[in-house]
């Protein structure tokens, strides 16, 4: 505390008396304990996140490797291919991606003559098991977990009307 008696003294003119002073340092020292327990906290909200984008790009390399060995195993297959929809892009975008692998996984593990195909080229069952069960680890991550992690930014969004062409109540949104 303060150790000069000078210092005590003019701070006791102002209302400020040792007790006083007492409660004030140690509002500051249990301040400075929240600070650091909220600073933890947040780092361990940036590690799940890195662990959470850690595991979906694996997902998303597993499931490109059992997508590219499907594409050659199947090649004279058109139905086949088809019911893993090997005919369309694979999209970009997180939750279509996860649905279009979902539909991948699930057609490739309940139909015997793409597994026969798939197992040809060293892919079997076990493994395209295991890459269902990493995407419904990303997957449940993503939709359920994600409401408990602390948002650390989102992008605000403000509704504006447009004034050219003026079409009345048709409103956009931009970023502020």
């Amino acid at each position: 505390m303060l150790e000069s008696e000078r210092q005590r003294t003019l701070l006791a003119n102002y209302g400020y008396s040792a007790e006083r002073l007492k409660e004030g340092l140690a509002l500051h020292h249990h301040a400075w304990e929240l600070f650091i327990d909220q600073s933890s906290q947040y780092g361990a909200s940036i590690a799940a996140i890195n662990r959470h984008h850690a595991a979906q790009a694996s997902a998303r390399s597993i499931f490109a490797q059992h997508r590219a060995i499907a594409q050659v195993a199947l090649r004279g297959e058109r139905a086949l291919a088809q019911a893993l929809g090997l005919g369309e892009q694979c999209p970009r975008a997180q939750t279509a991606w996860q649905h279009y692998a979902e539909q991948f996984y699930a057609n490739a593990l309940n139909d015997e003559a793409i597994l026969a195909h798939l197992t040809a080229y060293g892919v079997n069952a076990e493994q395209i098991a295991v890459g269902q069960r990493q995407l419904a680890a990303v997957s449940i991550r993503c939709g359920r977990a994600s409401s408990s992690m602390p948002v650390l930014w989102r992008p605000r969004a403000r509704v504006t009307r447009r004034l050219w062409p003026s079409t009345p109540g048709c409103a956009t949104f931009k970023r502020s």
